[in-house]
């Protein structure tokens, strides 16, 4: 109740169990997210976003709360098997790679796929910012480091760990050593992978974000999640859209 009343700027002991967190409380959904990063810290470990903000009372928030820290005291039992060793290249060696593959890179989405870029008179050359893109392929992470040009070289991105870094050994060590895409694990804490992200901000990084979550499967721009929108104002940093076109096509 302390958090939900300091997010809505109410006194916690004035709340009661059947307010309505959007009909008495004015939650939205940058709230809720907010919610759910405080809820997330109080129980240890992650809570269900989605049934979060399928809670309609304080008194939801609250049952969920519990049962997060009951699963908690429950998988602290847990035994965690070691990590294979990952594969380190020396410094030298992985950023002549990066150069190389890099300069490969760019010129197949200039020679191959014929791009085109509009709108770069737009890009803040003296400070960095979140980029937000529409997701439909693998290739948009290569393409907006292509359309950013200069800027785009140091763009770095979250990306889920299971899917990217896990499995065979020698896929790990290439997108350890050879991309600038950081692991995010995806049934982690929200709590954890938005710290992440802000260090990222904070660090001068300017991080690449798909806010839809997930790559569209039928090429439409679908629902943006609101954590862009917390890192934002969280750390007062500005937003760049770019909108991409054609991916879908060329590699749904």
């Amino acid at each position: 109740r302390r958090a939900i009343g300091a997010i809505a700027r109410r006194d916690a002991s004035e709340l009661r169990p059947e307010q309505a967190l959007r009909g008495d409380l004015g939650f939205d959904c940058l709230m809720v997210l907010e919610l759910l990063v405080a809820l997330e810290g109080q129980a240890g470990r992650s809570v269900d976003a989605e049934r979060l903000n399928a809670c309609n009372t304080v008194g939801d928030a609250e049952a969920l709360l519990r049962e997060a820290r009951e699963r908690r005291a429950v998988s602290e039992t847990a035994i965690i098997e070691r990590e294979e060793r990952s594969i380190e290249l020396p410094e030298g060696l992985r950023d002549a790679a990066m150069h190389w593959m890099g300069r490969a890179q760019l010129g197949f989405y200039d020679k191959v796929l014929s791009t085109k870029i509009s709108g770069r008179a737009f890009i803040p050359h003296n400070r960095n910012v979140i980029v937000a893109a529409n997701h439909a392929s693998h290739l948009d992470m290569g393409l907006v480091k292509y359309a950013l040009g200069s800027y785009g070289q140091s763009l770095v991105s979250l990306a889920a760990q299971d899917y990217f870094f896990e499995g065979a050994r020698w896929r790990k060590a290439y997108f350890e050593n050879f991309t600038r895409l950081v692991p995010m694990a995806r049934n982690g804490s929200l709590r954890q992978a938005l710290r992440q992200a802000g260090e990222l901000i904070d660090g001068g990084k300017t991080l690449l974000i798909f806010p839809e979550g997930t790559r569209s499967r039928d090429g439409a721009v679908h629902e943006f999640k609101p954590a862009i929108g917390y890192l934002a104002l969280h750390h007062g940093v500005d937003v760049l859209p770019v909108h991409l076109r054609g991916t879908h096509a060329a590699l749904p």
